[in-house]
């Protein structure tokens, strides 16, 4: 049987710490959800197709723009500090009210449509 290999114990506040290896595992947990999430869909959509609402769509994508470019902004420095999270987190909070708040509202839709 073979032995693991004996490194010395990395830790993020040593100066010889391989951040490059925790950009690439950042980069495999985003790719991995990214692949995930898209495959996921495309069998649910080979199976049965996907009805989607403009408005979903239109709210979705405005969201994932402004993400994409709000990460983009923050990461200009190089790095992603504890406030850039913060802020990151904080964009995140109206998206989701937003998403629950229309949940909220196709269930309420539907439970009157049933007691019809």
């Amino acid at each position: 049987m073979l032995s693991p290999p004996h490194h010395t114990e990395c830790r993020p506040h040593d100066p010889d710490f391989p951040v490059g290896g925790l950009l690439i595992a950042a980069a495999w947990v985003v790719g991995s959800n990214l692949v995930t999430l898209t495959f996921v869909a495309g069998v649910c959509a080979l199976w049965r197709p996907i009805r989607v609402a403009q408005t979903l769509r239109d709210r979705e994508s405005s969201w994932m723009i402004l993400s994409a470019a709000l990460l983009l902004i923050v990461s200009l420095d190089g790095r992603l500090s504890r406030g850039d999270g913060l802020l990151l987190v904080a964009a995140y909070l109206p998206f989701l009210q937003g998403t629950l708040q229309t949940a909220r509202q196709e269930r309420r839709q539907m439970a009157g449509k049933m007691m019809r």
